[in-house]
């Protein structure tokens, strides 16, 4: 029998969380204006694309995980 697969890869996930809850107070303070936008507008529009990408991380390796794991009929999937 093998080894129970792992999906700590799913820790990604934790980025876009941590870059809001964490990140957004400290960003709050800084008052700069790039292109007259204020920079928490722009935070938050990178912070949409921080968390596509990390959802799209976690997609590719669980699909490869589960790709390889279909191959093995004794692997133990959770």
């Amino acid at each position: 029998m093998s080894a129970p697969t792992r999906r700590r890869h799913r820790l990604v996930l934790v980025i876009p969380y941590l870059w809001t809850v964490a990140a957004v107070p400290a960003v709050n303070l800084v008052h700069a204006s790039p292109l007259d936008v204020p920079l928490l507008l722009w935070w938050a529009l990178l912070g949409v694309l921080v968390t596509a990408g990390s959802i799209f991380v976690v997609w590719r390796l669980d699909n490869a995980l589960d790709a390889a794991t279909a191959d093995d009929p004794t692997a133990v999937q959770r």
